[in-house]
């Protein structure tokens, strides 16, 4: 089962104070499953061109992990080095960003960074940044306010910058607006980043596997929710394909495991990213997110799932 979306879109902003933003924007996004009775496999691509979509590959990668997941092995829950493809990297940077990357959040005392500004606190493999100018995620050139969108650095060498604001959060905290307002309906949430960018590593998916002695591939996270929000502490289970990995080989699958994880502390333990990166649009707000692979050292799994 899956789907192949493609759709269009037209925003404009006007006020009486002579703003005038314009723009026409396109969409395509593919998805699909591949289930057998014991086993998945789940793929995505998304982009504005549907010549960007890779959609037989994809298929076929769907199928090929199905396939390779039958009869999954129980594993004990514990600590556990996990290589993870994209799919799951993009869960880290949205729940980051839903909890967290808006001013408001900091504001209200409830963000991850607060008390982290100007402190080194992940990898320093680790840049995040939002850029809605930029045509290798989804460009949308301006907020909801009319503001024009820029690079605006979040995570720099694994040193918090700060967060995203709107007009109001920037008047707020004597700052100036980052272009993230929402629409009105929304403006409730605060300023939002809707196209993140994490950089790419120099590791493949295969060398990242290969320099794992004893440790877990993950193909992605599934009903994610917060557990502590000053942390980013979310809880949530495997889906799709899950690997015991041992003396740098996928040795079986196994079953799908639930997880109790800061993802703050996750991105800490950071040890190696992907070259590939992969462009995935959100199912909520139609936020573009361009995330590589990750290989992390430890990663806390509480047991199998019901």
């Amino acid at each position: 089962s899956g789907l192949f979306s493609t759709g269009a879109s037209e925003i404009a902003i006007a006020n009486t104070q002579g703003v005038f933003a314009y723009h026409v924007s396109s969409n395509a996004d593919f998805q699909i499953l591949v289930a057998a009775e014991d086993s998945s496999g789940r793929e995505q691509g998304s982009g504005w061109q549907v010549s960007e979509i890779p959609v037989e590959s994809l298929g076929q990668l769907a199928i090929k992990k199905a396939q390779e997941g039958r009869n999954p092995r129980s594993v004990n829950s514990g600590e556990y080095t996990v290589v993870l493809t994209p799919y799951a990297t993009e869960d880290i940077l949205n729940m980051l960003n839903y909890y967290g990357m808006g001013a408001q959040a900091v504001l209200e005392a409830r963000s991850w960074m607060c008390d982290r500004i100007g402190e080194k606190v992940m990898s320093n493999l680790v840049d995040i940044w939002d850029d809605g100018a930029d045509s290798a995620g989804v460009p949308t050139p301006f907020d909801f306010e009319g503001v024009p969108k820029r690079r605006v650095d979040i995570v720099k060498k694994g040193v918090v910058k700060g967060p995203v604001f709107d007009r109001i959060t920037a008047k707020k905290m004597a700052g100036t607006t980052t272009g993230h307002a929402l629409p009105s309906t929304m403006r409730s949430f605060g300023p939002v980043a809707t196209n993140l960018f994490m950089s790419p590593g120099t590791s493949s998916n295969e060398e990242m596997i290969k320099s794992t002695k004893r440790g877990l591939y993950v193909s992605r996270f599934w009903y994610t929710r917060l557990v502590h929000p000053r942390d980013c502490v979310i809880t949530g289970m495997t889906r799709d394909g899950v690997f015991l990995i041992e003396n740098g080989e996928l040795a079986y699958p196994i079953k799908d495991l639930r997880f109790t994880q800061s993802y703050v502390e996750a991105l800490a333990n950071l040890e190696s990213v992907s070259n590939e990166t992969r462009l995935l649009m959100s199912e909520f707000g139609g936020q573009a997110t361009r995330v590589p692979g990750l290989k992390i050292s430890k990663f806390t799994f509480t047991g199998l799932t019901v």
